[in-house]
Parts: C-alpha cells; sequence; structure tokens
C-alpha cells in the first residue's frame, strides 16, 4: 500500500496498468489490460481497492495506513493545481461510524491518531481544526447531504483537498448514477481507497464505480471500461474478458487469501423446510398466477416497464410466502388476536423451525438472525416471546443513537442471547464476535450480502468455532434464488483466483453461464 500511494508511474513493472516503451518512433506507454500503446503520458494512479475477505481486519490496516503519516513531517498547507487547499488529515467514509471509533480506542494510544467525528450534530468548522487532526470519520449519508454540485464552499469537506479518503463498505457506490456516488467521487485528495470485502455485489459494473472512484486511468470513465471489457463478454468472448480484468485486478486490486487467517472452523448448515399442507396450497396457487402473468407479458410486445416492475414485486412475495406461510397477508400476529395465535399455529413452518432450532441450543449461546423483512423478524419475536427466550432487535425503526447501547447490551447480558436483524442495517459494520451462530432466514439475490451478514460473527476476533445456518423452503422459487447466488460466485472465483486461467472445460461453461449478469 505504501508503494501504492505516491503514484504508481509507467515505469512500475507489477504495479501500474501503464508501462513504459521505447520505440524508433520515441516513447510509448503500453496499456497492460488492451496491450495497446500510445504517445500521451497517462496521469498516475493514487492509492487502489482494498477486497480483503469479510472479517480480515481491513479496518485495523487502514487505521495502520493513517498512522503512518505520523512519521513524516507535516509541510505548510497549500493549495493543489486546482486551488483547493491541502491538508494532512484523512477522510474515512463509513456507514456506521461508531464501528471505526470503537476501532480507534482499541488499537490506538491516546493522542497518537487525533480523530472528529463530522455529522450534522457536530460538524467541522474551519481548516484551522482539521490542521490539528489525522482522521475525520462521516458517513455516506452526511457526505451526499453536504454535496452542492454548484456552491462546494458550503461545505469543508468539499472546499480542501484531503491527504487520502478510505471508502469502507465502499460498493456502496456501485450505482454510478446515485447521488452518494457523484457526491464521494466529486470529494478531492491526493490518494483514494475504496474498502470493501464484496468488489461485485451483482454485475462487473460494480467494479467500474471503483475504478472511477480512485480514478484509475484510463478506467476512471466507465465507458472505457465497456469498450475494453464489457463488450467481450457480452459478445460471447468471455475469456478474452476474464484475461482482461485479471490483468486489471492485478494493478488495482488487493485481496489476500482468508484462509491465512487462522480462524476458527466455520460449519455451514442448510436447514430445509416443507410447507404446510395449506401453505403449499396457498404458495402454488399464487406461483401459478405469477407464471401466466410472465408468460403473457412475454407475449405482449408493447409491454411496458410498469409491467416488469408488477412482475418483480410479486416475485418478491411469494418470497416472502417462503417466510410467513398463512400469515403474509395479516402481515403481524397479535398476542391478544386469538387462541391461535397464542399458541403459535399463525407462524410460519420456516419461523417454527427456526424456533425450535434456537430452543436447542446449549444456554447461553448467543446467536444472530438476519432477514430482509421486518414482517419476518416481528414473527420471530412473536415465536420466541412465546418460547420465553428474550431477543433483541436492530433495523431501520432502531434510532441511529441507539445503535451503540443495543449493540453493547447483547454482547454483555446473560439474558439476552438472540439478536434479530435486517440485512439493511445489519451485515454491514458491527463486530458480533460473541455470537457463534447465525442464522440467514431466507437466500439473497446477492450472495455477497449474505457473506456480510455471516462475518459479523466469523471474523478476526472470533475465538470459538461457528456454525451458519440457511433456511430454505423445499420446492420454492428460493431454488431458484440460490441458482442465481451460484453464478454471482462463481464471477467471483474466476475474476479473484491467482491460479484459474478460464481455460478449463467447468470455467468455460461458468463464462457462458455468467453472460446474463455481466
Amino acid at each position: 500500500m505504501l508503494q501504492r500511494e505516491p503514484g504508481w508511474t509507467s515505469s512500475d513493472e507489477e504495479l501500474g496498468v501503464w508501462k513504459t516503451t521505447n520505440t524508433k518512433q520515441g516513447q510509448l506507454f503500453l496499456n497492460r489490460v488492451t496491450n495497446v500503446s500510445q504517445p500521451q503520458q497517462p496521469p498516475p494512479c493514487y492509492g487502489g481497492i482494498v477486497a480483503d475477505p469479510m472479517g480480515f481486519g481491513k479496518t485495523l490496516t487502514m487505521l495502520a495506513l493513517a498512522a503512518r503519516d505520523l512519521e513524516d513531517e507535516k509541510g505548510e498547507l497549500v493549495t493543489d493545481e486546482e486551488g483547493y487547499r491541502n491538508i494532512q488529515a484523512t477522510l474515512v467514509v463509513v456507514p456506521l461510524s461508531w464501528t471505526w471509533e470503537a476501532e480507534l480506542s482499541k488499537h490506538v494510544k491516546d493522542g497518537r491518531l487525533t480523530h472528529h467525528v463530522h455529522l450534522r450534530e457536530d460538524p467541522l468548522t474551519s481548516t484551522e481544526l482539521l490542521e490539528k487532526l489525522n482522521v475525520v470519520l462521516t458517513t455516506y449519508d452526511q457526505v451526499r447531504t453536504e454535496w452542492k454540485p454548484k456552491n462546494r464552499k458550503t461545505s469543508l469537506m468539499f472546499s480542501v483537498s484531503w491527504r487520502r479518503i478510505i471508502l469502507d463498505e465502499a460498493h456502496r457506490i456501485r450505482n454510478n448514477t446515485s447521488k452518494t456516488s457523484e457526491a464521494i467521487c466529486a470529494l478531492k485528495s491526493r490518494s483514494r481507497w475504496a474498502v470493501t470485502g464484496t468488489p461485485i455485489q451483482n454485475s462487473l459494473g460494480d467494479l467500474a464505480s471503483l475504478f472511477s472512484f480512485i480514478r484509475a486511468h484510463p478506467y476512471n470513465d466507465q465507458s472505457r471500461f465497456e469498450e475494453d471489457i464489457s463488450r467481450f463478454w457480452k459478445s460471447g468472448n468471455g475469456l478474452e474478458a476474464l484475461m482482461r480484468l485479471k490483468r486489471l485486478i492485478k494493478c488495482l486490486v488487493l485481496r489476500r487469501d482468508i484462509g491465512k487467517l487462522g480462524l476458527p472452523t466455520r460449519k455451514n448448515i442448510q436447514l430445509e423446510v416443507d410447507f404446510t399442507e395449506e401453505e403449499r396450497d396457498l404458495y402454488d396457487r399464487k406461483a401459478q398466477e405469477l407464471c401466466y402473468r410472465r408468460e403473457t407479458m412475454e407475449k405482449d410486445l408493447n409491454s411496458d416497464g410498469k409491467g416488469i416492475f408488477n412482475h418483480l414485486r410479486e416475485i418478491g412475495e411469494l418470497r416472502r410466502m417462503c417466510n410467513s406461510g398463512l400469515n403474509n397477508k395479516t402481515r403481524h400476529v397479535e398476542a391478544n388476536d386469538s387462541l391461535q395465535a397464542q399458541e403459535g399455529k399463525n407462524l410460519s413452518s420456516k419461523v417454527k423451525a427456526l424456533i425450535e432450532n434456537i430452543r436447542g441450543l446449549p444456554s447461553g449461546e448467543k446467536c444472530l438472525v438476519f432477514s430482509s423483512w421486518t414482517q419476518t423478524l416481528d414473527d420471530i419475536e412473536t415465536g420466541l416471546d412465546q418460547s420465553s427466550i428474550q431477543s433483541m432487535r436492530f433495523d431501520g425503526n432502531v434510532p441511529q443513537e441507539e445503535r451503540q447501547s443495543i449493540v453493547d447490551r447483547f454482547k454483555t447480558s446473560h439474558n439476552v442471547c438472540v439478536m434479530l436483524l435486517t440485512l439493511a442495517c445489519g451485515a454491514e459494520g458491527l463486530n458480533l464476535t460473541e455470537a457463534t451462530r447465525v442464522y440467514l432466514m431466507e437466500p439473497n439475490w446477492n450472495p455477497s450480502v449474505e457473506e456480510q451478514a455471516l462475518s459479523r460473527a466469523w471474523r478476526i476476533g472470533q475465538k470459538h468455532p461457528v456454525t451458519t445456518v440457511r433456511l430454505l423452503v423445499r420446492d420454492s422459487i428460493e431454488a431458484e434464488v440460490v441458482e442465481k447466488q451460484e453464478l454471482k460466485r462463481k464471477l467471483t472465483q474466476l475474476l479473484f483466483s491467482s491460479h484459474g486461467n478460464g481455460n478449463t472445460p467447468e470455467d468455460q461453461e461458468a463464462l457462458k453461464a455468467l453472460h446474463p449478469i455481466v
């Protein structure tokens, strides 16, 4: 990382995208990805992408990089070539600031790395204050809120040039047209680091957004990424696209093997659940309706975006039915609704299977339960209450100022052994190594989200073996979701494997199958 921070020059044999070649016509610059030369010297790239797997200690790695600045003498504050004032502080953009605060308190001696949390409640007010700081923490929401394209001076964050910018959970900018992505990319700095254990969430475009942020010429221009890489995959030449992208990744991405960490073992269990007859009947009728509408939409050449949106919404309803069973329309089970509710008869087969599994755990074993939907967590909470099992919630309804106290209570309480979390709120930025069992209530179209959730417990600091349990309903749409997951996992494996070259028959078949998601 220290080699990459000063800027990769064209003389670097391994680090840079570009290589200098001398010809009779003069000096040329060779693009290692395309093997095409140009006479113009390309601009250097400062930084890169840190894509170590989840739980690898990326936060600590980046703190060490920021601490390295303490060995350098601070120069006078001057302006950069665009007139922005250079400062020596590192800006860290995070989903949850208190996670990094905890790491700073744990690993950095008092007074060594001075920091400030820049939020609406306590904003930075002057460059004089910045001169005294080593690290500034802020959130993606705060950056998006302060971004005013026509008037940078209204925000201190946007009116200076930072020593470096570190994006934690950088996959959050994968949509390059979102306001968050535009705001993040507009920040000024000397070096830029995108940190994510899941650089590919859905497609190759996710990587392109990260290349754009770190300003890796020429692939900071997404149209150039499309021209040099994506179009080969889309035209059927997946092997050429794979080789080009692997060369680019070698230049820009740092990713270490999680097997070298020496983490405790992780046992993965798939718990298959059968519908009751009533649940199966309700599900099959809904699935048949969806199938009929899909066929109608495919035959209708005039089908508009609204029809596609409705179709996707109905697929989501089918997925939710796997969790809610007969309770799909009622959305909530009230404790005093009926004798049925008290006996747990309104709980779905999947929720009952979860409760039974949790009841069989040794006393005191802590577990995490993740779902995409608060309705599912509501049903689980009802079932846990009926079994006299205490639990805590961590979802979008919990105010930001209360979230840290909930996490602390879960970690220290002997009575609360279950935490219910939504994937949207709990899959990132939390360290919950007190838990040794993690449940996923449904498969997610994006397997990276699942891995993020599982890594709340299976990560550096975990001292005990971890068990992960994925609950699936047999003969349901969840099987289709799992198939899509496997395709995306294969894409990541092909790109980041150090020894795979895409030439085996299995890889060739995978390249063909990956075409729809590229």
